[in-house]
């Protein structure tokens, strides 16, 4: 009887290709992945009636019913069901299933699960399916939320989905940033939605816009001369530093600090998405606040140098490597990466693991020439990392 589950075959049974056969076995691990496999006291069985059987009852063509037994049988004859009677006695005048219960056999589940591609799924994913399947008609993609999102809120399956379905009535009349659908969707926490702008879009079917781009503050301090470049900075301490003269070589350039930089690099050019504020400390001429205006939303080439200075570290590489598309003309400002590594090789560097940085991905270029040749390279070959704050 159990020929087919003891076989090292790994083919399923031809019988599974028939829709009947496979629904009956999908409702059985449906039953399975309701319950906990702790609390799997019960036999699941199933009787033999119109209400579930329906093509024994009802065939659409006149051996429809037969086929369709004698496939149930052979199921029988493999080990993944059997037959009991609900009745002593067989009326003959009825068909040979009638008063018959679909006992399933247990053993049968990995086997199952393997043929119909039905992967153990835990009672809050059980959960889940449910929630949105109740919400489906509002999602366009529900493929992209098939598995739990967002788990960590410590809400219902229900509460969450029906929270995400409600995105395309709250963005109908004005769109709202990805902060502000997160803290009036889960509970005040403006950061669940994070980074999740056309994630968003895709699943809900919303048009270009809808969720809107959240804006960059692009914080940046003129020189008093006439400004000689343009030094962006990843770090705000070292910006500071850098703005009150601490930072040696760059008196005459216009300092700008990249926070939010990193991954949204294309929109701090955009004045759809960004919004230059200007230090108090040495408010540019208008001349001067006009060209720069125009040269960084523009997107062309400015009239001086652009340089960035980051940690020298593989995150503050990936942000050079990020920007240098947005800025053609960008180049390293060498005057800090060389007190970096001076630092590194006098042994004031530290380890990923030293400052918590194992979560970093190295990178195999920067495409820039020196910046590759002078400090990843020594990345690569020391694994020594500084920050930008060693400087001034």
């Amino acid at each position: 009887m159990d020929s087919i589950l003891s076989s090292d075959t790994k083919q399923p049974p031809v019988y599974l290709q028939n829709s009947d056969i496979r629904m009956m076995f999908h409702w059985f691990l449906d039953r399975l992945d309701d319950i906990p496999a702790a609390q799997r006291t019960n036999r699941i069985s199933r009787v033999v009636s119109p209400k579930y059987f329906q093509r024994l009852f009802e065939p659409d063509e006149p051996d429809d019913d037969e086929v369709f037994w004698k496939l149930i049988l052979r199921c029988q004859a493999d080990g993944l069901i059997r037959i009991s009677s609900d009745k002593k006695r067989r009326d003959p005048d009825q068909p040979p299933w009638s008063g018959k219960r679909i006992i399933f056999r247990r053993k049968c589940e990995a086997s199952l699960r393997k043929w119909l591609n039905r992967p153990v799924i835990t009672p809050d994913e059980v959960k889940w399916c449910r929630a949105l399947k109740a919400h489906a008609a509002a999602f366009v993609r529900p493929d992209l939320i098939e598995r739990p999102v967002f788990t960590g809120t410590g809400k219902s399956p229900e509460q969450i989905i029906s929270r995400l379905a409600a995105i395309p009535e709250l963005v109908k009349d004005s769109p709202l940033t990805v902060r502000h659908l997160s803290a009036k969707l889960f509970w005040g926490d403006s950061k669940v939605l994070d980074g999740r702008e056309q994630w968003l879009c895709d699943l809900l079917g919303l048009p270009r816009g809808a969720v809107a781009e959240r804006i960059l503050p692009v914080e940046v301090t003129f020189p008093f001369q006439s400004p000689a470049g343009v030094l962006m900075l990843e770090n705000l301490d070292a910006y500071f530093s850098a703005c009150i003269g601490n930072w040696p070589d760059c008196k005459n350039l216009i300092k700008i600090y990249t926070q939010g930089f990193r991954g949204t690099a294309i929109r701090i050019r955009n004045p759809a998405c960004a919004r230059l504020h200007f230090s108090d400390q040495n408010s540019p001429a208008s001349f001067q606040l006009t060209a720069f205006c125009n040269d960084w939303f523009r997107g062309g080439t400015f009239a001086y140098p652009v340089y960035f200075c980051g940690d020298m570290d593989w995150a503050g590489l990936s942000i050079f490597r990020a920007l240098k598309p947005v800025f053609s003309e960008l180049k390293p400002w060498k005057p800090g990466y060389k007190l970096m590594l001076h630092a590194a090789k006098q042994g004031d560097g530290h380890t990923l693991k030293m400052a918590g940085k194992t979560g970093q991905t190295p990178i195999e270029t920067t495409r820039n020439a020196w910046l590759d040749t002078h400090v990843l390279s020594f990345l690569k070959s020391r694994n020594i990392f500084v920050d930008q704050e060693v400087i001034g």
